[in-house]
């Protein structure tokens, strides 16, 4: 028989949740790249590369990061794969021209004393280090610096969108009755005020269309008769 659980027994609440937030989260799959590039202490760019791919710089447009002419050798200042993704791990490329400091498993190792010391194996024209998922470090070239590190990548912010009933009833909650009368009402106000403005209406001439006998009767002056000046009468005295 289960015995019921005294007051004091009981979980406290929220005590489960506290419990859940303690226990830290793995994340799976492999961490990305999260590279920022800095000039003279301020920062030009900064990125998270989710796809785990081949990051070059150089002065051409389809790097991950751009920099100016000048800051590579001529050979590789068009494009430098600086991360180059070899099967699942990514390989730290530098030339001797560049310095910096990158921490590995075994601590954190100058990039002069990798080259120097043989523990980066020399390609030719730059020199490689395999990168763990703990590694994180700076590579300077010129008066550019390239910040790393290995990051769980974040989640993706969907992109904000109308509820999905304002989306489906867009158009089918339109009142398609008010919406004909107020067009046909636009029409009809719109249509008079065409035929206001292209109407040829009848002037009325007034006057002018009065006969011209009428005219001369009504508008000329009569003419004064003569005046007949009276002579004195003779033989009177």
């Amino acid at each position: 028989m289960v015995q019921p659980q005294t007051p004091s027994q009981r979980p406290r609440p929220g005590a489960m949740t506290v419990a859940m937030q303690a226990v830290p989260m793995k994340h799976a799959g492999p961490k990305v790249l999260r590279v920022g590039l800095f000039r003279d202490k301020k920062i030009v760019e900064e990125r998270i590369v989710r796809r785990r791919e081949t990051v070059s710089v150089g002065t051409a447009a389809k790097n991950h990061l751009i920099i100016k002419s000048g800051t590579l050798p001529a050979k590789l200042e068009t494009r430098f794969e600086l991360f180059q993704l070899v099967g699942g791990d990514y390989i730290l490329n530098f030339t001797k021209e560049m310095s910096g400091k990158v921490a590995l498993p075994g601590g954190v190792q100058k990039l002069e004393h990798l080259r120097e010391t043989g523990a980066a194996r020399n390609a030719g024209t730059h020199f490689q280090i395999k990168l763990a998922d703990s590694s994180r470090g700076n590579i300077r070239m010129g008066d550019f610096t390239v910040f790393f590190e290995f990051v769980s990548a974040p989640p993706i912010t969907p992109k904000p969108q109308l509820p999905a009933a304002v989306q489906r009833g867009l158009i089918k909650n339109i009142d398609w009755t008010f919406t004909t009368w107020v067009i046909f009402s636009y029409m009809l106000f719109f249509g008079f005020i065409i035929y206001m403005e292209n109407a040829d209406w009848e002037v009325d001439r007034g006057v002018q269309e009065v006969p011209e006998a009428l005219a001369r009767l009504v508008f000329e002056a009569p003419i004064e008769p003569p005046t007949v000046e009276e002579e004195p009468e003779e033989g009177v005295g």
